[in-house]
């Protein structure tokens, strides 16, 4: 398994690992509400790697419905 601070190539992973055409997925994932794009969905989707789990759940949000973004006027 590939930790955080392992530094490798991605030549070097793919050497060691093979390519994702190999690659079945050992469990499925609970679902997330993290929105997509977001640092939170991002560092499950590295959970998910990390477990040897599939990427994604049917259940993960796909859409920004329902939240609210900070905004940040520009001062002029």
């Amino acid at each position: 398994m590939i930790k955080k601070n392992d530094s490798q190539t991605l030549f070097e992973h793919l050497r060691r690992h093979g390519t994702a055409d190999s690659y079945a997925p050992e469990s499925h994932p609970n679902p997330t509400n993290a929105a997509p794009g977001s640092s939170q969905k991002i560092e499950v989707l590295i959970k998910r790697l990390e477990l040897g789990q599939d990427l994604w759940n049917d259940m993960d949000r796909d859409d920004y419905e329902g939240l609210v973004a900070p905004i940040n006027p520009r001062k002029k």
